[in-house]
């Protein structure tokens, strides 16, 4: 009897220690890749989630193509950013094209490196710059074409690097909130093949005109300070001329191999061509009596038919 009962305790205590060994071993699993990525922040990765989480004070390092992040090849899910990371380091999220869903950059960082997020494209939603970063680098964002939310730039940055938010496509504004455009330094084609006829530039009150002086903002077709709808950068622009003439559109002021374009007085685009001479021509007999804006490079005339 005793035996037996000693048998049964046994068995009882044998599998619950196996029990909590299995249950230790997956606990320790579901965290297993972790390590440094920087003089006092951490990362791990969830292998249950897959998201990695980066934790600590401090400022990130930065890496290369050639020593690129430690994460980069874990086919992370997403990330997390805790508060109390300073800045984002070049390449820290290079390709990383299965991180999916939104972004969430904390105020506690100052500065996001070159090419940080390059490649993201499953990343979506918005982007939002907090009011603590001052620098943007170059390629910071470049082909995270899944975001097609508002990009929000605060006020709080003075520079951003060349080609930062290329290839955004699919935004659907951009929300400036400085109101002195040349306050912010802008590397070349910062904003290229983001959608400028259809993207919104959105900016403070009463900085309009600012903007549509301003090389690169004035890209966008509409501008919007709050103060009106539809386009708001119309303005007689200098040697580019426009008229109608027994249902021929006239197009004057042209540079050879340059686009240009006709939009109803909404932002839709109705025509787009090549400059190949001076006048360009286009009958207009299936447009509807009213008013349309011709643009070319920078420059932007209304005409009434």
């Amino acid at each position: 009897m005793t035996k037996k009962i000693t048998k049964q305790i046994f068995g009882k205590t044998f599998f619950a220690a196996l029990a909590f060994m299995v249950m230790s071993i997956g606990a320790a699993n579901a965290q297993t890749e972790h390590g440094t990525c920087g003089v006092n922040l951490t990362w791990a990765i969830n292998d249950q989630t897959g998201m990695l989480i980066i934790s600590g004070t401090g400022a990130m390092s930065n890496f290369t193509l050639s020593n690129s992040a430690p994460w980069i090849n874990s086919l992370c899910s997403g990330v997390v950013i805790n508060s109390g990371v300073t800045s984002i380091g070049n390449y820290a999220f290079y390709s990383c094209t299965s991180m999916r869903g939104a972004l969430t950059i904390p105020n506690s960082v100052k500065s996001i490196g070159d090419y940080a997020f390059y490649l993201c494209n499953n990343l979506t939603g918005d982007i939002t710059i907090p009011g603590t970063v001052t620098s943007i680098g170059a390629g910071a964002f470049k082909a995270c074409s899944g975001f097609t939310g508002n990009l929000t730039i605060p006020n709080s940055v003075t520079s951003i690097g060349e080609e930062a938010f290329s290839y955004c496509s699919d935004l659907t504004s951009v929300i400036s909130l400085n109101p002195v455009p040349s306050a912010i330094k802008l590397g070349v084609d910062v904003f290229y093949f983001v959608n400028k006829n259809t993207c919104v530039l959105k900016v403070p009150a009463g900085s309009k005109k600012a903007y549509q002086n301003a090389v690169q903002w004035q890209d966008f077709l509409h501008i919007d300070d709050g103060s009106g709808t539809g386009i708001d950068n119309i303005q007689q622009a200098t040697g580019l001329k426009a008229r109608v003439d027994n249902g021929t559109l006239h197009i004057g002021g042209l540079t050879a191999g340059k686009t240009w374009s006709v939009y109803t007085i909404s932002g839709t685009l109705l025509h787009q061509g090549i400059a190949t001479g001076d006048p360009e021509t286009l009958l207009v007999i299936f447009l509807q009596r009213g008013i349309y804006i011709i643009k070319s490079e920078n420059k932007i005339v209304k005409v009434v038919y």
